[in-house]
């Protein structure tokens, strides 16, 4: 929890100083793992299985996560399996490299990240590494209230906003499907 400390004087004569401690609000990011047109030989094709572990970039005010920051896991059924660590992955990119704070994520798992504050915003993209098939990703979120989010042209990348006015817990939830061969399903999103 995050806490804001006011001070305020009650009596000048004697010093006594009121001290409150409101909690500020934090809201969560959930992210979603689907690979669309899986068939049940357990084989996507290439290096990918249903076992695979993907990485996901998560930035929020648009700097990485820190490494070590606490997250969890759960399965399709909402059960918590592991509580895990925000690690950093270096991808490389022509002569330099780029460094990301990831999570890692499975087929039908979901992620939950606590602790954004109100007006943070965030990014959550897809980092390939290594994956020798071809296949799409696409990026779809819940709308609410309190969260506004925009996927890029390109489908790279979601960016996304915490915009809770009257200071309830939101939760923003984001899927990042993979579609086999470029096969894609649509999803409808709307504000």
């Amino acid at each position: 929890h995050t806490y804001t400390m006011q001070k305020t004087f009650v009596n000048r004569e004697s010093n006594h100083i009121k001290i409150t401690n409101p909690i500020a609000k934090t809201h969560k990011l959930e992210i979603f793992k689907v690979l669309n047109d899986y068939d049940d030989t357990n084989d996507y094709g290439g290096d990918i299985t249903i076992d695979k572990i993907f990485n996901v970039a998560v930035t929020a005010d648009g700097k990485n996560l820190p490494v070590g920051a606490k997250y969890e896991v759960y399965d399709q059924e909402g059960n918590l399996i592991d509580s895990k660590e925000v690690k950093e992955l270096v991808v490389p990119n022509g002569e330099t490299s780029i460094t990301y704070s990831v999570v890692e994520i499975k087929h039908n798992q979901k992620v939950v990240i606590k602790g954004f504050l109100e007006s943070m915003k965030f990014t959550v993209k897809e980092i390939f590494e290594n994956v020798s098939v071809g296949y799409t990703v696409s990026y779809s979120f819940s709308t609410s209230d309190n969260f506004s989010g925009t996927i890029a042209e390109n489908q790279s990348t979601i960016e996304g906003e915490f915009v809770s006015e009257d200071m309830n817990t939101a939760t923003a939830s984001v899927t990042i499907s993979n579609n086999k061969n470029g096969i894609s399903t649509s999803v409808p999103v709307t504000k």
